[in-house]
């Protein structure tokens, strides 16, 4: 699968969660999803801080053209998450973590984006749909942001707003998109592993000395997320082996 070949996917998707909204009498008001434009280091930049990272967000709103914006780079990592999620779920062989970590490694280097938007195509509509739910929930929480208004982190003077209400947006964002995925999916059980793909992609694509000054820690979202299905063993286990994967690919990734 292309990861640009998706858009048009993604935006059609857009018209099942404008039908959501219309059910639950929101507001929705966006025009398009794109794929923005990533920030890659540099080789000479890796040279001198091997830590240099690409642009780290995944999707945001973008309030002045009412747009939502989708990382390529960090769309290919989820990417590598759903097929571990798809591997697991199906009782596969997984124990390749050393692939998975080089992989990761690579993309947020931006070694392996030649091109940029080609990623490992399994023959497999059921890892495909775990990998688009989970691109739909990141989608639906920045849509979550618009229809509550949630303001930028800063304000006009540029100083942050009160931490406690950025980390309650982003729990309140988190739920909307969940509870749109659920509905949409008509309860789809690749929809729920998509849902806990994009939450656990944050552990792969923030800074290791993150401080969460704007967003609640992956653990207390992953609770929040929660109250909208049941985590089944394998489920459990799959958080399980991602949590530790992470912190491997942390320990890999940075230069200490």
């Amino acid at each position: 699968m292309r990861i640009f070949e998706l858009t048009n996917i993604l935006n059609a998707m857009i018209d099942e969660i404008s039908n959501y909204c219309n059910r639950h009498e929101i507001v929705l008001n966006v025009n398009e999803v794109t794929f923005g434009d990533d920030y890659i280091p540099f080789e000479w930049i890796l040279r001198d801080n091997p830590n240099a990272r690409r642009s780290e967000g995944i999707a945001k709103y973008i309030r002045n053209t009412n747009s939502i914006s989708i990382s390529p780079l960090s769309s290919q990592m989820i990417w590598y998450i759903a097929w571990l999620a798809y591997r697991i779920k199906n009782n596969y062989d997984y124990d390749n973590s050393e692939y998975i970590i080089q992989q990761l490694i690579a993309v947020d280097k931006g070694e392996n984006n030649a091109p940029l938007n080609l990623l490992p195509n399994w023959d497999s509509n059921e890892l495909n749909d775990i990998f688009c739910y989970a691109m739909s929930f990141l989608i639906c929480h920045e849509l979550g942001h618009a229809v509550y208004h949630h303001p930028g982190y800063y304000d006009e003077e540029l100083n942050l707003r009160d931490p406690e209400m950025l980390k309650a947006n982003e729990l309140e964002a988190d739920s909307f998109a969940a509870n749109c995925i659920i509905e949409i999916s008509n309860n789809d059980e690749s929809a729920k592993y998509g849902i806990l793909v994009a939450q656990l992609a944050i552990l792969f694509i923030r800074n290791e000395n993150v401080t969460y000054n704007t967003h609640p820690e992956p653990a207390t979202r992953l609770e929040n997320i929660r109250q909208y299905f049941d985590f089944t063993d394998i489920m459990q286990i799959f958080i399980e082996i991602v949590q530790d994967l992470s912190q491997n690919y942390l320990d890999n990734r940075f230069v200490h």
